[in-house]
């Protein structure tokens, strides 16, 4: 029923659904228990979202939970993580911290992720679009072997849970476009714009004034034994970084990236 993939990390193991032929739903981490229900929660969301395509609707985010409020929560919370990422990246906006290097190793240390040689994380804190939630991106690269550099995001209202988050999706997203590639075909992520990122320093504050909760509407259903919330935007065509990016726009930004910051 479960597959469980050895990440290029020991401690680290990503498990799937064996019969999906596509790598989602998975789930990465420590906890196989835990990493079961989220998956499980993974399933619920993409027969909503399915039939949601099906409609012709694109959802910006889902979540799935046996608690109804919970659902909605993380569905928000995974809203601001993607508006805020796609926002980053097509604007080309400078992060609100970068962590030291001794701050990534003992981060990682803490997640249980020890680092070969070849690999590099690069992790930092996004402009958030939500003054209440932090928003914290990490880029895994190895500049010998496919996928090269890839981007994983957290979002939380604990600085820290935001980016252990970010730090655990991007070995998911490691891990997912290898499999893609074995399995489906490759992924291509922007290499160049993802190192670029990786190797810079500069930081700049960021107070948002989108105001993006009131651009997005949550509709909640129950699914079996789970309540699965969906986000959606009448102000946007598609799920593409750009147009994601275009919920939190400031005055005087403008579209520089655009290429997919995610997939």
């Amino acid at each position: 029923m479960y597959d469980i993939i050895q990440t290029p990390f020991s401690g680290i193991k990503t498990l799937r659904l064996s019969e999906s032929d596509t790598f989602r739903p998975c789930s990465t981490g420590t906890d196989l228990e835990e990493m079961q229900l989220h998956t499980e929660m993974e399933r619920y969301e993409n027969r909503t979202l399915s039939k949601l395509r099906d409609m012709g609707i694109a959802a910006i985010a889902s979540a799935a939970h046996i608690e109804q409020t919970k659902a909605k929560e993380n569905a928000i919370t995974e809203t601001v993580e993607r508006v805020s990422l796609a926002s980053w990246w097509t604007y080309r906006r400078q992060p609100v911290y970068i962590l030291t290097t001794s701050e990534s190793k003992q981060l990682l240390e803490n997640v249980g992720i020890d680092t070969p040689r070849d690999f590099s994380f690069s992790i930092g804190l996004a402009p958030s679009s939500s003054s209440e939630k932090t928003v914290a991106y990490s880029i895994l690269s190895n500049t010998a072997s496919y996928p090269f550099a890839v981007l994983g995001g957290g979002c939380d209202t604990d600085e820290y849970v935001a980016i252990e988050k970010a730090a655990i999706e991007s070995v998911q997203s490691w891990v997912g476009s290898v499999w893609m590639s074995e399995h489906r075909e490759p992924i291509y992520w922007d290499v160049h714009e993802l190192l670029n990122r990786a190797n810079s320093i500069n930081t700049k504050p960021y107070i948002t004034t989108s105001r993006l909760l009131d651009k997005i509407d949550i509709d909640c259903n129950k699914d079996e034994f789970a309540y699965c919330a969906i986000a959606t935007s009448s102000l946007i065509t598609s799920i593409r970084s750009y147009e994601l990016a275009k919920l939190d726009r400031q005055p005087g930004e403008y579209p520089m990236v655009f290429t997919e910051h995610n997939f």
